[in-house]
């Protein structure tokens, strides 16, 4: 016997139910270019704060790409360790 399950109700329903929808993810991705392009604008205003010179401030930049492709890296690994250990 089939019981009635309301697409409202029934979260088997709905197969993307309790993940993100494409609009939430281009949000977030806005939200991220956001946040990483306001370093640039502010870079020489961040230089007289701190009484740096350019080049020392610069290095902000090489620091930013160097943990986006560390974090990267350990993604990808820990992406490949959680799926094997789900399934």
């Amino acid at each position: 016997m089939q019981s009635y399950c309301a697409p409202v109700v029934c979260p088997a329903w709905n197969p993307s139910a309790g993940r993100p929808t494409a609009r939430l993810l281009h949000v977030l991705f806005l939200f991220q270019g956001m946040a990483m392009g306001i370093t640039g604008p502010t870079l020489l205003d961040l230089s007289i704060i701190t009484r740096s010179s350019t080049d020392e401030i610069a290095f902000v930049f090489t620091s930013r790409a160097i943990g986006g492709f560390i974090g990267g890296i350990v993604a990808s690994v820990a992406v490949n360790y959680v799926n094997n250990w789900v399934r």
